[in-house]
């Protein structure tokens, strides 16, 4: 993600970002409780254009994360080491 980006207003004016960040949080999630959540989100997200109808609306995951069991990794980023 570059420093800039361009975003549009509900006035369809263009506005510039000047700085953006990303955060995500992973958590581990019983299979019960994961169904629950997908199926509350399918009432107002959509699928993006990157899934595949062949495989269930799904796609593949190329990025693989790996930390321990104390998150060092991710306090490391996040402390900018």
């Amino acid at each position: 993600m570059s420093k800039h980006q361009i975003i549009f207003s509900k006035s369809n004016k263009i506005k510039e970002l000047q700085k953006f960040e990303r955060y995500e949080f992973k958590y581990l999630l019983r299979k019960q409780l994961s169904d629950a959540i997908e199926e509350e989100v399918r009432h107002f997200m959509a699928y993006d254009g990157y899934v595949h109808p062949e495989l269930g609306n799904r796609y593949f995951v190329r990025s693989l994360y790996f930390d321990n069991w104390i998150a060092s990794n991710f306090y490391e980023k996040v402390d900018g080491i």
